[in-house]
């Protein structure tokens, strides 16, 4: 049985996963990392009593790091599915972005790094979903956006080693306990 944790829950491709989460007889437990109560709307009725079983909403301020009172509500958790992101739009500067589609999954990859117990032999899995226009070729990213999600992507994936100076980015030493994954909605 499989626990899996959830960011980006209140976003259109973060509530169809969790619908899927919920639906799944394999996962036991979900715990949404969100900066808010989720609205109403998130979980449709007919899911409500699966919820109820599987859903702790855990409600995280600051996606850039990861306090012990954080980490211990997600210990023993197998997964994270990384749905949380943003494009550049009217009042979002490029800090925002950047910040919001790598360094806070970064971030969020790196202390999941240390929630599997040392004795297990399977890995954390970490899952980032990236955007369905995001380019996956190194060098055809076309607007800050896109080269914040096409490196998240790298991050993601099992080539990516980290480079240092990039703040939380993960080391190559971190990334030897994810199984990492990057995918790309249709």
């Amino acid at each position: 049985m499989t626990k899996v944790i959830l960011t980006g829950a209140t976003g259109t491709a973060g509530s169809e996963i969790l619908r899927v989460l919920l639906l799944h007889p394999a996962i036991t437990k979900v715990a949404v990392l969100s900066r808010r109560e989720l609205p109403p709307h998130i979980i449709p009725a007919e899911l409500q009593a699966a919820a109820e079983a599987k859903v702790t909403l855990v409600i995280h301020k600051d996606f850039s790091e990861y306090p012990d009172e954080i980490l211990s509500q997600l210990k023993g958790y197998d997964a994270c599915v990384w749905a949380q992101g943003i494009m550049p739009r009217m009042g979002i500067t490029e800090e925002e972005v950047i910040d919001v589609s790598y360094e806070w999954p970064a971030a969020g990859a790196k202390a999941f790094s240390t929630l599997k117990e040392s004795t297990s032999a399977a890995k954390f899995v970490f899952v980032y979903v990236s955007g369905a226009r995001v380019s996956q070729v190194e060098g055809k990213s076309n607007g800050i956006g896109n080269i914040a999600k096409h490196k998240a992507g790298k991050l993601a994936g099992m080539e990516s080693k980290g480079e240092p100076g990039d703040g939380n980015v993960v080391t190559s030493e971190e990334l030897k306990a994810l199984a990492k994954q990057s995918v790309v909605p249709a």
